[in-house]
């Protein structure tokens, strides 16, 4: 038995898609590139969240080559494969861990009827048993989802609370401006990334094992595996267009590019914001369909 891949779609929000997904063999993933918060790229790609997520989606593919690489090793591999391609890349050594190119993943393995699953941050798996009406969501609720976790901290800046925003952003105002006046607060979050007291993505550290999330369940041929973004799970989570289950159902039935154009319909129309307060206005999106068959 092995992994069949139905649909993929990936798309920028604006500029650069910093996500990948890929299914090789009997791996697949979805990687989302935390957006820069530093004043330009420490690597020479277009943006650090570009970089750490292709250096991740070429690490991954490398791994599922070799069979024999045991799926509980990845998280630490791939810390020890990022840091030595940071320090062979940056321009200069970063001044903190804020200045660190961080991304959140979700990586699955099929293997003799079993289907494992590492997740790292805020990237989802929905996975819809043969036979069976109910699915089961693996890696992140929605109210840990980085648009629902930042809310209150959105909402903070656009209302111009913290000292260091001196205005309040109007409904006239590029939506791009409300992260450049979230940065330091943002620097400030990034610096406990990957520290016991903060919150666990991929990066050129290790992931403290408190926020590896792990499991495996037995799956029968022609069980579904949907893996997203949290860009593509806003539908879900920030927009409540969908629920996990319709959102799966839509997507088998319809295909994920009427759902991105769905999504980015609803982005459009608040584009500042407002009614749903976000870092960014549009984000990248980012779904793998696949299927267990015999």
């Amino acid at each position: 038995m092995s992994l069949r891949l139905i649909d993929r779609i990936s798309v920028a929000g604006s500029g650069v898609n910093e996500d990948r997904a890929a299914a090789v063999g009997n791996y697949a993933w979805v990687v989302d590139g935390a957006t820069d918060v530093i004043d330009s790229p420490l690597t020479r790609a277009a943006t650090d969240a570009d970089w750490i997520a292709g250096q991740i989606d070429a690490t991954l593919r490398a791994y599922a080559a070799m069979p024999s690489c045991p799926f509980a090793d990845l998280p630490e591999h791939l810390a020890t494969t990022l840091a030595e391609a940071f320090a062979t890349e940056t321009r200069h050594a970063p001044r903190g861990r804020q200045e660190h190119p961080s991304a959140a993943g979700l990586i699955i393995k099929y293997d003799a009827g079993v289907l494992s699953y590492i997740a790292i941050s805020d990237c989802t798996m929905i996975v819809s048993e043969a036979g069976e009406s109910d699915i089961r969501r693996c890696g992140v609720s929605g109210e840990d989802a980085g648009d629902r976790k930042l809310k209150e901290t959105v909402v903070a800046h656009q209302q111009g609370e913290p000292q260091n925003v001196r205005e309040p952003v109007s409904a006239n105002n590029d939506p791009a401006t409300l992260l450049d006046r979230m940065r330091p607060t943002l620097q400030a979050i990034r610096a406990h990334m990957n520290r016991d007291d903060g919150y666990g993505v991929l990066s050129i550290t290790p992931t403290p094992e408190i926020f590896i999330h792990t499991g495996f369940m037995s799956v029968a041929p022609g069980t579904r595996i949907l893996l997203a973004s949290d860009g593509f799970m806003r539908l879900v989570d920030v927009f409540a267009r969908y629920d996990a289950n319709s959102l799966f159902a839509a997507s088998a039935s319809r295909g994920f590019a009427p759902l991105i154009d769905e999504l980015r319909s609803i982005e459009v129309a608040d584009a500042t914001a407002s009614a749903h307060p976000r870092v960014k206005a549009r984000d990248d999106a980012t779904a793998l369909l696949l299927e267990v068959t015999a």
